[in-house]
């Protein structure tokens, strides 16, 4: 139930089939409301080794999604989270028009937060416990990555 996440061309093929086999009535969940989603797993890969995970969710009744990724300790900053996170969106939005697109965070976990932010997302909610990043139009992602 996994699928590949390269950080670079191959990703597109590989969202695309997450995302339809995931579609399947089968494989839809539901949130604490009822809300049916689906959700895709993929490995996050960079020259060949796998260096984190991240996830795709889609609510089944709305262009939202929620996008979530960890990259492994040893590969913290080299940029992974910042590239996953453009990859992901760029395809979100070239497959779903208007969508909207959030990520949470734990409050001190500031390079997540950095690589949200170069990403063109905004902080629309912060508790005690959890940071709320919104992205809600295309951005300028090409130069995303520094």
């Amino acid at each position: 139930w996994t699928g590949r996440l390269f950080l670079g061309q191959q990703w597109q093929g590989d969202l695309r089939s997450a995302m339809e086999l995931y579609s399947s009535p089968v494989v839809v969940g539901h949130n604490f409301k009822g809300e049916p989603y689906l959700r895709a797993p993929l490995v996050i890969r960079s020259n060949g080794d796998v260096v984190g995970v991240s996830i795709i969710t889609k609510m089944m009744n709305a262009n939202q999604f929620k996008i979530s990724y960890a990259i492994h300790p040893e590969r913290r900053g080299q940029y992974l989270a910042t590239r996953t996170i453009a990859t992901l969106s760029q395809w979100i939005f070239a497959n779903y028009p208007g969508a909207k697109i959030t990520a949470s965070v734990y409050p001190e976990n500031q390079w997540s937060q950095s690589a949200l932010l170069r990403n063109g997302f905004r902080m629309v909610a912060e508790t005690a416990h959890l940071c709320e990043f919104q992205l809600v139009s295309r951005p300028n992602l090409l130069n995303a990555h520094h």
